[in-house]
């Protein structure tokens, strides 16, 4: 009954949020507010219409994947709860704090691609033009940003939590109105169960009210083996997990698609659940190192994702980095559509 109360009560709020965003949008429809167009380089856009938990990072590394060997390519983040402000060129050994934990983590994967941060996504654009020429640029989390008009739009939108079942901020998690859905060139339906019909293809694109030339793509999460903290340690592929038992650290916002997938192979998973962008501290760490020399097994390891891995890493010596494996998390296309969906974006 509480919860329901409050819904109630938060309900003129999301009214209100939503009116602010649809005048917004307006200004920017109508050219009040002016856009930038940048003819020289193509701007690929990936975003939502909600906050967080969409599988935004995983789509922007495909994307980089697949065109750095081909396209001089940057990557330009707005760089979510870093401790300072401007324009910054993201270094592999920075700290999180600095960059931000998504674009750390995407420069970590990929060393040889620019990754940058710049909350002024223009003025991000034309420094790295200036510096670097690069003929891609690759802005992540971005739909909103009406300031940059983007040669391609990808909106991302959650197989078990789609938009247009959703409502504003804060009675649900949509943070702009579902007809911005419009501004779309390409959909892509994350994290997608393993196997899917393509019937799907068709009541998908009528309840998200796409247009005849919006494309529609489907995708499911991969993980590849773990890898451990400690440069000594091999990887553990998942079949080995049966013998272990698992503490699994997670500061993301949707944590429960790892969880059940690691329930495959081990039925003994404490799961220590963080807010998402979770800045871990040393007492953090000592109470995971605590719980985990508890546990009785012989064979145990403590898992956690490459974004939590940026942060927790720092904070380990090199004898405790031998406990501590990362996860990493990868996509791939139903209906053999990755190289369709490439093409695409280089259309």
């Amino acid at each position: 009954l509480n919860k329901r109360l409050l819904k109630f009560l938060l309900y003129p709020i999301a009214a209100i949020y939503s009116i602010i965003m649809a005048i917004r949008n307006f200004l920017y429809d109508f050219g009040i507010i002016k856009s930038y167009y940048f003819a020289d380089t193509k701007v690929i856009v990936v975003g939502n219409l909600a906050v967080g938990g969409t599988g935004k990072t995983p789509v922007i590394e495909f994307i980089t994947r697949n065109l750095k060997d081909k396209h001089k390519i940057a990557v330009l983040s707005r760089g979510y709860k870093r401790s300072n402000k401007g324009f910054i060129y993201v270094d592999p050994d920075m700290n999180a704090s600095v960059s931000g934990d998504e674009p750390l983590e995407i420069k970590r994967r990929f060393p040889e691609v620019i990754v940058a941060v710049c909350k002024k996504r223009v003025e991000g654009i034309k420094k790295l033009q200036k510096d670097h020429k690069t003929d891609i640029i690759l802005l992540d989390d971005a739909f909103q940003h009406r300031k940059v008009k983007p040669s391609k739009a990808v909106l991302l939108t959650e197989y078990h939590h789609p938009f247009y079942e959703d409502k504003f901020l804060p009675v649900g998690r949509l943070r702009d109105n579902k007809k911005e859905a419009h501004r779309a060139d390409i959909v892509v339906v994350t994290k997608s169960p393993p196997k899917i019909f393509p019937v799907e293809n068709t009541a998908w694109r009528g309840n998200l009210h796409l247009l005849a030339y919006q494309k529609l793509f489907f995708s499911f999460l991969k993980y590849p083996a773990l890898k451990c903290f400690s440069q000594t340690e091999n990887e553990l592929v998942h079949e080995k997990l049966k013998n272990y038992e698992i503490i699994l650290v997670s500061g993301i916002a949707r944590p429960h698609y790892l969880y059940d997938f690691l329930r495959n192979f081990s039925n003994k998973i404490i799961h220590l659940k963080y807010p998402d962008h979770k800045n871990y501290s040393e007492t953090d760490i000592q109470n995971i190192l605590d719980k985990f020399a508890s546990l009785p097994a012989e064979k145990k390891i403590i898992v956690t994702t490459s974004k939590d891995a940026v942060k927790i890493n720092p904070l380990l010596n090199d004898e405790q980095k031998k406990f501590f494996y990362r996860q990493e998390i990868e996509i791939d296309f139903h209906f053999n559509k990755a190289h369709e969906f490439i093409e695409e974006l280089l259309l």
